[in-house]
This record gives structure tokens, C-alpha cells and sequence, in this order.
């Protein structure tokens, strides 16, 4: 591979890298200070008012505050995760698992109402494929905890993407290399990959669709598509770090392809259990 000689190169990649940091921590930045004034401001309003505030008014107030101490506590979780997985202190303990049980477990426990974060009004359509479709051929080696935390961020990140009522659609099927079925370029190096019998899901939105140009970008820390898009759908895009962090350590493969403005869809290869 050719690299350019010469100071400038290395000084540009630097000025971009800061660049992007400086976008990033303003992002972040954000997402802290919103929750925070939420529950500061109606702290205070319930200290100083609370004697003339009905029973009604002080739990909706007290409503807010939970909630904004949910969104605080959900970014400070993700960025935990990103440590411990930058860290190599992430536990990896793969046992075989069913595939198609564990999507349709998450998705219900997704949509219950209960849930804090429950996305219960989307449609959501699992297909399993006919190659897919006696359990011992779903069999994947995998750890439980990681691939639910996989698939809920992929899950999360097309319904937030997605206009209602449009659905979400799930495939589990295999993978079968194919001049039809081609991986993207900057995948064609990861050949051991694709020496093993792989399970492939496929996450499809309705939504607003990724750039041809940020496609390989988006998986990576500090690599925004669109900070200002992102805002307005409350997130920092670090679940697709977290993503491709869970992938690495099941020895698989992930991606996504897109049409502006119309879908995207999330490729995720993972090693069938070798039993089979």
C-alpha cells in the first residue's frame, strides 16, 4: 500500500483527528447537559414549590426528572462499555445458542411496555430462512449476554431511524459467498472469516438511510455521519462501536448497506456452532 511521505500527511490526519474529537466531545457534551438541566431545573422547582404544587403536578415533575436520569445514566453506561471493550476487559464465554430464540426473545422483551426504553408500537417481522430452518442449523457459537446487547443496539438503531409505522424486518439465514452475494471491498481481507460455515442476520429499517461514503465509517469511535442529525434523534451512534466490538470477539463480521433516504440494512456474520 502506498503512503504518502513527508510531514503534511501525518500533520492532516492529525488536524482531522481533532477535528473530529472536538465534534464528537461537543456531542457528547450535549447529550450530558440536556438530561442534567432537566433534572437540576425541576429539582429545584419541586424544593422551592412544592407547598403549592398539587399531588399531580409534583409527580409529573418527578416524572421528568426520572427520565432525564434514565438518558443520563444510558450514556454514561455506553461509555463504560466502550472502555471496558477498548480495555480487553470484556468476559467471553461463547456456548451454543439458538439464533432464532434469541432474536425473538429480545424483540418481546423489547416491546414490553415496561421497559425503559420499549419500542412496543413497531412492527417488527422475523423471517427464518429454509436454510435456516431446522434449530440445529440455527446453532451459533456465541456469548448470550453479548449478542442480546448486539442485537438491541442494532434493533434500537433502526427504530430510532425509522419513520412510524413503518416495520423493522429480521432475517436469520445463512451466509453463502456468491457473485450475487458479494461482501463490500474493505471486507475482502477478512478471508479466515469465510473458511467457517457462517449465520448471517440482516437488520432492515425504513429509514433515513446512510451516505455511500460513511458506510465504512460508521462502526468506528469518533467517525460521525451527521452529529446534527444524530442530536435529533437523542444518541451519540456508539452502539454501532459497541457492535462492531461484539462482532470482533465472535470472530465475525459486520456491515451495512443503504439507499439515501429510503432503508438501511445491517449485515451481521457470526460462525455456526461447528457441531454442524
Amino acid at each position: 500500500m502506498h503512503k504518502p511521505p513527508g510531514k503534511p500527511a501525518i500533520t492532516q490526519i492529525s488536524h482531522d483527528t481533532d477535528f473530529l474529537n472536538a465534534e464528537w466531545l461537543a456531542s457528547l457534551s450535549h447529550e450530558l447537559r440536556n438530561p442534567l438541566a432537566t433534572i437540576k431545573g425541576y429539582t429545584t422547582l419541586l424544593m422551592r414549590h412544592h407547598g403549592q404544587l398539587s399531588s399531580e403536578e409534583q409527580y409529573e415533575l418527578l416524572q421528568s426528572i426520572a427520565s432525564g436520569s434514565e438518558q443520563l445514566s444510558y450514556v454514561i453506561n455506553m461509555l463504560q462499555e466502550i472502555a471496558e471493550f477498548e480495555a480487553n476487559l470484556v468476559p467471553f464465554r461463547p456456548h451454543p445458542i439458538d439464533a432464532s430464540m434469541l432474536v425473538h426473545d429480545v424483540v418481546m422483551e423489547m416491546q414490553r411496555d415496561d421497559q425503559p426504553r420499549a419500542i412496543a408500537d413497531r412492527a417488527i417481522q422475523i423471517t427464518v430462512s429454509e436454510l435456516a430452518n431446522e434449530p440445529e442449523k440455527r446453532l451459533i457459537l456465541a456469548d448470550q449476554g453479548l449478542l442480546r446487547r448486539l442485537l438491541f443496539h442494532l434493533i434500537e438503531n433502526a427504530h430510532k431511524f425509522s419513520p412510524d409505522p413503518s416495520p423493522i424486518q429480521i432475517t436469520i439465514t445463512y451466509f453463502l459467498p456468491a457473485p450475487s452475494n458479494p461482501l463490500p471491498e474493505h471486507l475482502h481481507a477478512d478471508k479466515e472469516v469465510l473458511q467457517q460455515p457462517l449465520l448471517e442476520l440482516r437488520i432492515q429499517d425504513s429509514g433515513i438511510g446512510i451516505p455511500e461514503e460513511d458506510l465504512e465509517r460508521i462502526f468506528e469511535r469518533f467517525q460521525r455521519v451527521n452529529l446534527t442529525l444524530i442530536r435529533e434523534v437523542n444518541g451519540l451512534g456508539l452502539g454501532l462501536t459497541l457492535c462492531k466490538y461484539i462482532v470482533a470477539l465472535h470472530h465475525g463480521l459486520i456491515w451495512a448497506e443503504s439507499t439515501l433516504g429510503a432503508n438501511s440494512t445491517f449485515h451481521v456474520l457470526l460462525p455456526r456452532h461447528s457441531q454442524y
